[in-house]
């Protein structure tokens, strides 16, 4: 994990990615987060679009309306993942 934030300092031309240790943090924070309970990577849940859409509308980023627009698309495939 701390190679990867060392890369991500190092090529990061943004002042607010220069603080290696708040990078090793927030990479010991997320990885819990990089693969699904059946230990695949990058797929996505339909609950976690959900809860997110509804978040924006509690946090009025987005209107009821925008949400059920949203929510009849398309937001994200696993398709294309093995």
């Amino acid at each position: 994990m701390n190679g990867a934030a060392e890369i991500l300092a190092n090529s990061s031309k943004h002042d607010s990615l220069n603080d290696i240790e708040f990078l090793k943090e927030s990479q010991t924070y997320i990885a819990q987060f990089y693969v699904n309970k059946e230990n695949k990577w990058g797929r996505m849940e339909a609950s976690r679009w959900d809860s997110f859409l509804h978040w924006l509308i509690k946090n009025k980023l987005i209107t009821k309306k925008e949400e059920t627009l949203l929510a009849q698309q398309t937001l994200y495939t696993n398709k294309y993942l093995s």
